[in-house]
């Protein structure tokens, strides 16, 4: 590997192999960064939702509807995402799972019980 083109071929491929590297690991931080934001997001709707229970006896709607959020009341869905989250051992107070492509969080409180489909993301666990 004494001639130039060797050399030179030898620079290129270390320096695409750094900036593929350099390029994934950004990607991986920016979906991170993304998932904490949505996580406490997700955390301050549920806090919130509460909160105007305890104040009005019902449900914001429009609040919900507002962060593109909605509430899932079919009878079988709910009956199904309440066996999934069961089967996966996640049955508390609160709960999010990706399920078939949707976001899903369960709050399950003193109050009231809510399964709720976020429609800003689709991520699945990891």
């Amino acid at each position: 590997m004494t001639s130039i083109r060797g050399k030179i071929n030898l620079v290129f491929s270390v320096t695409l192999l750094l900036l593929a590297s350099l390029f994934w690991a950004s990607l991986k931080y920016d979906m991170n960064q993304y998932q904490e934001l949505t996580e406490a997001q997700e955390r301050a709707i549920s806090h919130y939702l509460y909160s105007y229970f305890l104040k009005t006896g019902k449900i914001d709607e429009a609040y919900l509807e507002a962060q593109n959020m909605s509430v899932i009341s079919d009878k079988n869905s709910v009956i199904q995402i309440e066996r999934y989250f069961k089967d996966k051992g996640k049955v508390s107070k609160y709960a999010v799972d990706t399920i078939h492509l949707k976001r899903i969080i369960l709050i399950n409180n003193d109050r009231f019980k809510l399964i709720l489909e976020n429609k800003n993301i689709a991520r699945s666990e990891e």
